[in-house]
């Protein structure tokens, strides 16, 4: 899916001003987002979990980026745990851009339940809550439901859902990016 994640990314960067800050948690989208925003804006600060996510946004000189202690998650390539949220709950943002391991109509959810948390605080932090994430993610339910779909503003894909997933979008004026628009 690179092709559909970078797509999302150019399309998420285009949500972000020069100035702003920006809590981006971990995952392949998310990175893909990460390259997107160094490459493309300056004077960002970006706040995240994943060492991934904090290298690509340090190719930026430009750019501050402030990375959370926390217990290392070797599936997630990110801290997750206690340290993260309350160092993570000091902050505030513009803007919160995650992934999911799925979304369905009760809203974003996650596989590892120590990322859903993570999540959660970002999101709860941010004036603006983005969601990123490919179609291969609809329709999906795993473990642990991150928040109700009212709790994003933006989704960013890679082309718009359909039926009862699109309803329950609509329904929590979640508003659709949809990267088959052009």
């Amino acid at each position: 899916m690179s092709r559909e994640r970078e797509r999302i990314a150019v399309l998420a960067t285009r949500l972000i001003r020069p100035g702003e800050v920006v809590m981006v948690d971990g995952g392949a989208t998310t990175l893909h987002f990460a390259r997107r925003l160094a490459s493309e804006l300056n004077d960002i600060t970006v706040i995240t979990n994943s060492y991934a996510v904090a290298m690509a946004a340090a190719n930026n000189p430009s750019m501050t980026v402030v990375s959370c202690p926390g217990v290392f998650d070797r599936h997630e390539g990110a801290v997750i745990g206690p340290d993260a949220i309350t160092f993570l709950a000091r902050f505030n943002a513009n803007h919160a851009v995650v992934g999911a391991s799925g979304i369905t109509r009760e809203g974003p959810n996650e596989a590892h339940m120590g990322s859903a948390a993570v999540k959660r605080v970002m999101l709860e932090r941010a004036q603006n809550r983005i969601l990123v994430l490919d179609h291969s993610k609809f329709d999906k339910a795993n473990v642990e439901l991150v928040c109700p779909m009212t709790s994003i503003d933006h989704l960013v894909v890679d082309r718009a859902p359909t039926g009862e997933l699109a309803g329950a979008l609509q329904r929590a004026r979640v508003e659709i990016v949809d990267g088959a628009e052009g």
